[in-house]
């Protein structure tokens, strides 16, 4: 047993730093649309001044088009829009000003949701998209009549674009860690891993993007993985099915945030049933746990688990 996750030792990483009044990044057209029920996630490490609205990542073009935004409002809490019914959720919960916080946004094919830290903070139940947008998405503000406006305050940092839609655990899993190019699903990275210059680079494929008005941007320090892994829940799994058993430290559950307990291996149809000996035990569990310990159901197919 142990940590779901993992940091791998890191250097300190670099962020822009916005000044919320006429600067942002241009990633121009080339990423995905995502029209119809396409699932999608978006993420960002944001360090905002607060106070102010601000756009983290759009792809909004008021009295034209849109599709997507995540942003943050000026009573701090995180808005997540797409282009549709119910077109915006806002989180409950408010981030700290001038404090690393990790917000995402995702969209299923049938809930819109925010997540904060890895949290899942609020969702909504949302309908299919009957257009789509192939305009410019920007990091940093978005756009109404093909004006750049509603300018970030702070910094941002490792922001990220999926073509699936990521889940608490999922998102846990990876937001202290680099990613490799390679990863499954995802779309775009960018890691603002730059001291100077007015591009942004893409670590996936070729998404880049300039820095528009870069004199008045800054390459100052960003999110330290390391450091940050301290201020998360500790997470601990069991596995257990009929072909595989561990044993557990009863004491280790007693002193956890959160179990993730994982049932059968799903059959060649994807269906899991968890027989009556499975649910005896997670019973069995829930006996000695902490009844502060949140407990997650999964299967060993949902890759939390190496």
């Amino acid at each position: 047993c142990g940590l779901l996750a993992q940091a791998q030792t890191a250097a300190a990483q670099n962020s822009l730093e916005f000044d919320g009044i006429d600067d942002y990044v241009n990633l121009g057209s080339s990423l995905p649309n995502v029209g119809g029920t396409s699932h999608f996630t978006i993420e960002a490490w944001i360090k905002p001044v607060g106070g102010q609205d601000g756009s983290i990542l759009s792809r909004v073009n008021g009295g034209i088009a849109g599709e997507f935004m995540l942003r943050i409002n000026a009573n701090n809490t995180i808005k997540f829009y797409r282009e549709a019914n119910p077109y915006a959720i806002n989180s409950t919960t408010a981030v700290t000003p001038n404090s690393w916080t990790h917000v995402a946004a995702s969209y299923d094919g049938q809930y819109m949701r925010i997540f904060i830290n890895s949290v899942e903070d609020t969702a909504a139940v949302a309908t299919a998209r009957s257009s789509t947008n192939n305009g410019d998405v920007l990091i940093g503000a978005s756009l109404t009549n093909s004006v750049a406006g509603d300018f970030f305050k702070g910094a941002i940092d490792n922001v990220r674009f999926w073509s699936t839609a990521r889940s608490a655990i999922e998102l846990h899993g990876a937001m202290t860690n680099e990613l490799e190019s390679a990863t499954v699903s995802l779309v775009a990275t960018w890691k603002f891993d730059h001291s100077s210059g007015s591009q942004l680079l893409d670590s996936v494929a070729n998404h880049h993007g300039t820095v528009i008005n870069s004199n008045d941007v800054s390459w100052v320090a960003g999110v330290t993985m390391d450091a940050l892994e301290q201020d998360f829940k500790r997470i601990d799994y069991y596995v257990w099915n009929r072909h595989d058993s561990k044993g557990i430290n009863v004491a280790g559950i007693q002193s956890l945030d959160i179990l993730i307990y994982f049932g059968f291996i799903p059959d060649a149809n994807g269906t899991v049933t968890m027989g009556d000996a499975a649910i005896a035990h997670l019973a069995d569990l829930k006996a000695v746990m902490n009844p502060e310990t949140e407990l997650w159901i999964g299967t060993k197919s949902d890759g939390m688990v190496g």
